[in-house]
């Protein structure tokens, strides 16, 4: 699979995937970019800060769309 298709599935499960998930996947998006561009700089993100400004926008979206697309485990048993 070439960059662009797999960019576009990663994209197409944020805003096709599983409905009960979508927002999950927007979520985690807005808050990498809100790490990468400044607008969230609280003390909870500069772990994440070194790590945001090494990916790409192609990346952000491929991990959103990765954890949009899990299936929640259940905590019974645990």
């Amino acid at each position: 699979h070439s960059l662009v298709s797999r960019i576009l599935s990663a994209a197409a499960v944020i805003l096709i995937g599983p409905a009960n998930r979508r927002p999950v996947a927007a979520y985690l998006l807005r808050q990498l970019i809100n790490v990468r561009t400044g607008a969230r700089k609280d003390s909870t993100t500069v772990p994440m800060r070194a790590v945001v400004q090494s990916m790409s926008l192609q990346q952000m979206i491929a991990v959103a769309a990765y954890v949009g697309s899990l299936t929640p485990s259940s905590s019974k048993g645990r």
